[in-house]
Formats: structure tokens, sequence, C-alpha cells
């Protein structure tokens, strides 16, 4: 994408259809508009001293388990995946980012670690959030 202007950039990446170009196109845009983007960046997050989570006070999505958003050229990416991408390196549109807290809000790029979905299930049955039952987020009848 050498030669292209980053209003250009910004306008394929609206366009794309494709959530791997989209991304790679955002990779191209951080790039060219890296030191602005980062001070964005940081402008929604919040520090909380107990946990060391950096915790996202921006936009979020309304999944059943909310993450942040930002969004650049009118395009949203999840806040955690920016952070590791701006503060640890690229990676794959197709790799998970998790986070090693299990806090959502989380973008601390200490806290964030790159995986397979099947990385991001073994984690979280180690842990023990499997949702199961009554508490599963598909549930409609209740163990009762």
């Amino acid at each position: 994408m050498s030669g292209c202007k980053p209003e250009e950039v910004a306008s394929l990446m609206r366009g794309a259809t494709s959530p791997s170009l989209r991304w790679e196109l955002f990779q191209i845009y951080l790039n060219d508009n890296f030191d602005r983007l980062v001070d964005r960046f940081n402008s929604y997050i919040f520090p909380e001293p107990n946990t060391g989570c950096f915790l996202w006070t921006g936009r979020l999505n309304t999944a059943k388990l909310p993450y942040g958003k930002f969004r650049v050229a009118k395009c949203e990416f999840y806040a955690h995946r920016v952070s590791y991408l701006m503060f640890i390196g690229p990676f794959l549109q197709r790799d998970k980012i998790c986070h090693s807290c299990d806090n959502t809000f989380c973008v601390n790029p200490n806290h964030l670690w790159r995986g397979s979905q099947l990385d991001n299930i073994c984690d979280r049955n180690k842990k023990g959030r499997t949702q199961k039952g009554s508490n599963h987020y598909c549930t409609h009848l209740t163990n009762d």
C-alpha cells in the first residue's frame, strides 16, 4: 500500500466487506497515524491500581460479554485487540487476543496474550468459567 494517503486507506477500510481485509487495512492506517491514534486510545484508559488492569472507558459492544470498542475511520475494532497491536505487535485477524486477568474491559497489554480459539477455550475451562445449566447465556429454562 506504499504511496496511499491515510485518507485513501481509511476509505478502503470503510468499504472492505471482509473482516480480515479491514484488519489488514487498519494495521496500515495505524502505522501511518500511530502517535495520534495512541494518544486517542490512551485517553479512554483508567488504570485500576488493585489489579493492574487498564479499564476501557470508551464505547462498549452490546454482546453477552461487553468488550471495549475503538472507532477508527468509521470502523470499530475491539479495544483489547487494538491495544495488543499497538503495544505488542501485529497478529492475524483469526488469532484470539485473550485476557490473563479475565476482565473484558482490560486493555493492559501485559494482561493480553495471543492464542487460538482452542487456547481460549482451554483457558476458560481451566479457570472454571464455563457457563452451564441455567447460568448459560442461551438457557431459557431454569434448573428448577
